[in-house]
């Protein structure tokens, strides 16, 4: 989460980012093997499926299915705390709500249209955010383009009604 631009009060009443539908969970985050093993070092109880033939993982969603919301939520979500994983965070959680995205062989940069209060944000906030400068004197957008060049598995393929902000 963007912190300059969600406010953490907000996503604590939504958390919406947190949880998929039965047709959104293509969108369950990507994790590397190095983070794989730091999480189940910390929370054991968190499971892991391999993405393929990627060498990466995804949280094993098959046991979080929440019949009365009738969606499966994040293995790292703790119900009163929110998120348990710190500064472990898998990637797609620490850029949201901007996602990192494969538009007919184009990387793009977007953002996820489930999150409502980005809709309240004027297209120069959204894009200027990309262009703030983050850790190691990069901006939020080489930061993305960095680490979707790196581990491509990270990038999943662009949707209708995912609004594009960047072209790479």
């Amino acid at each position: 989460m963007i912190k300059d631009i969600l406010s953490p009060l907000s996503c604590a009443g939504c958390r919406l980012c947190c949880s998929f539908d039965k047709y959104e969970i293509w969108q369950t985050p990507t994790i590397s093997r190095e983070l794989k093993e730091r999480i189940q070092r910390s929370f054991p109880h968190i499971g892991f499926t391999e993405n393929g033939s990627s060498g990466s993982y995804l949280f094993d969603m098959r046991d979080t299915w929440d019949e009365e919301r009738e969606l499966f939520l994040c293995p790292a979500l703790d119900p009163r705390k929110g998120c348990i994983l710190g500064d472990d965070k898998p990637f797609e959680c620490r850029i949201w709500p901007y996602k990192a995205m494969d538009l007919n062989g184009t990387l793009v940069i977007s953002i996820d249209p489930i999150c409502r209060e980005m809709y309240e944000k004027p297209l120069s906030v959204l894009v200027g955010e990309l262009e703030k400068i983050t850790e190691g004197d990069k901006t939020l957008e080489e930061y993305i383009y960095g680490e979707a060049e790196k581990t491509p598995a990270l990038v999943k393929p662009c949707e209708k009604g995912f609004p594009i902000l960047k072209v790479r």
